[in-house]
């Protein structure tokens, strides 16, 4: 298997983490400072120790307590500008930011002046790293009246330009039936916009998530603990190639996998599923891509160009243009043919 500096080094996608898991600490106590919000020495060193060690049971909560904290444009673009940084350090070209507008539209924000925050930080990450963001807004379970409205906005001219590129349906699975969101599942198939639906409860799930999976037809998984027990899922899964992004490091948080090494991707893989690593919320579950990526290679024995399979399957699987992911895919060759020539030279 390649060295973890290997796998750090080469280029990578992310398709699924939450921009209000992936806050930076010490900025989000500044701003919240700065605004008023934590204004005496006691409740800023409570939530500090709250927040560098974050319950991950809690983080619903934790996500929409201090998403209220980013009063003005340039506290959500700085957020960004850092998260993208993050990103960068871990040489990701390409993520897919999921958000929940309600975190924000729920205080003062429109989602116009959202999405403008969003893109201030978005241009100025793409403008020092070189890394491309897109935006996948997710409606929670427990906030069906904002599904129809969320797929309105991603088939705009306007929601495209601002770089949306698909929804998610996200958030506590026992909230809403599934039968809440069919509508604007179809609307978003009329309309060529693409879904996901995330997933990490664990086995008492397995059956309403097939339901789930059946009834809204989506193109991506993401979580996906528990799904080994419900062959049936399995094979729904890899008959309609639905792009599976795993988050071991999500499941071993919430108590759902006992650890790293006994969460079964080898199995999946088995079954003929397309698993792609996503981090989720790094600063709620400790958890980086490039981890996730070195788990995966070290359960399935992956060689170098096994991972190069797996971050072009990552690009394909991205909810990019068809041309724009064309470039992207050429893009990430380029960058894995000279880490395989400057790894090939480093050993002779």
């Amino acid at each position: 298997m390649p060295a973890e500096s290997f796998i750090r080094a080469m280029p990578k996608v992310e398709l699924f983490l939450q921009l209000e898991g992936a806050f930076s600490v010490k900025r989000l106590l500044l701003i919240a400072e700065q605004n008023g919000v934590l204004e005496d020495p006691e409740s800023l060193a409570a939530w500090q120790q709250r927040l560098e060690q974050p319950d991950p049971a809690n983080r619903f909560e934790l996500m929409a307590e201090t998403s209220s904290w980013l009063h003005y444009e340039d506290d959500i673009a700085i957020m960004v500008y850092e998260c993208a940084l993050a990103l960068a350090r871990e040489n990701v070209v390409y993520a897919e930011i999921h958000f929940n507008p309600a975190h924000f539209t729920e205080q003062h924000w429109s989602m116009e002046g959202l999405l403008a925050a969003l893109n201030d930080g978005r241009r100025r990450a793409e403008r020092a790293w070189k890394i491309q963001l897109r935006w996948v807004p997710c409606v929670f379970r427990n906030q069906p009246r904002y599904a129809d409205e969320l797929v309105r906005v991603a088939s705009s001219a306007a929601g495209k330009d601002a770089g949306i590129v698909g929804v998610c349906l996200s958030g506590p699975e026992a909230a809403q039936p599934p039968g809440q969101f069919e509508r604007a599942f179809r609307m978003a198939e009329r309309k060529d916009i693409p879904m996901a639906v995330h997933s990490n409860e664990g086995g008492d799930s397995r059956g309403s998530l097939r339901e789930t999976l059946e009834l809204l037809r989506p193109q991506r998984l993401t979580g996906a603990t528990g799904i080994q027990r419900d062959p049936e899922l399995l094979s729904f899964l890899a008959r309609e190639g639905i792009a599976v992004v795993v988050t071991p490091g999500e499941a071993v948080a919430l108590g759902l996998s006992d650890s790293q090494e006994t969460w079964p991707v080898k199995q999946l893989a088995s079954e003929g599923l397309r698993l792609l690593p996503g981090s989720g919320m790094p600063a709620i579950y400790s958890r980086t891509l490039t981890q996730e990526y070195a788990l995966l290679a070290e359960q399935l024995d992956h060689g170098a160009s096994d991972l190069q399979e797996m971050v072009l399957d990552a690009v394909n699987a991205s909810w990019l243009a068809e041309d724009e992911k064309a470039d992207l895919a050429e893009a990430v060759r380029e960058r894995l043919d000279a880490l395989a020539r400057e790894d090939t030279g480093a050993r002779h």
